[in-house]
This record gives structure tokens, sequence and C-alpha cells, in this order.
């Protein structure tokens, strides 16, 4: 239900398919982690917190995307 709310006020094409490429992904992953590795570094809540939710993303969010627009 949510999503179609969000369908509605996006601006994502209705064509839109997400790609089962892994290369993006894994590069989300990658900054992700880098992000969070830096903020642990110089202690910003921050960087930590957009690290985990780009791993976050990367490993859930957009696989499940995947399986629900196929």
């Amino acid at each position: 239900m949510l999503a179609l709310l969000l369908a509605d006020v996006l601006p994502i094409p209705r064509n839109f398919e997400f790609s089962p490429d892994p290369k993006p992904y894994i590069a989300i992953f990658g900054i992700g982690l880098m992000l969070a590795i830096l903020g642990h570094i110089s202690s910003s809540k921050t960087l930590i917190a957009t690290g985990l939710l780009l791993i976050f993303m990367s490993t859930v969010l957009l696989p499940v995307g995947i399986y629900l627009s196929g």
C-alpha cells in the first residue's frame, strides 16, 4: 500500500525496472562500508548511520525491489 502511494508521488517512470546486474549493489555496499568505517574513525554518528543505511539498502531494499518488480 505504501509502495503504491510512493509510486504516485515520486517521479519514477512507470516502465522503470531494476537491473539484476550485481555490480551497482556491490558498489553501494562498498561505499556504505567505507562511510561507516570513516564514521567510526572520526566518531561521526551521521557518517555511521549513512554507511549502515547504504549497506542495508544494497543488501535488503534493492533486492526486494527487484523481486517485487518482476
